[in-house]
């Protein structure tokens, strides 16, 4: 997968995330070239967010109390 920073993530993908937006970890930006936090992952987007979520969403909407 392909790592960029999160000023070369912006450019190239005409986003405007913040830092609490993003998962980042230090790597070696692919646009820039310098080592710097490089974007892993959008926050909410994670795949055990999203079952978390979806978990909690069919408890709530089902009267498991009958």
């Amino acid at each position: 997968m392909a790592e960029f920073c999160l000023e070369c993530f912006h450019q190239l993908n005409g986003t405007h995330y913040t830092k609490a937006d993003v998962i980042q970890d230090f790597d070696l930006c692919e646009n820039c070239g310098e080592y710097k936090k490089c974007v892993v992952n959008l926050r909410g987007h994670d795949p055990m967010n999203v079952l978390i979520r979806f978990c909690i969403n069919l408890i709530s909407s089902t009267d498991w109390r009958k």
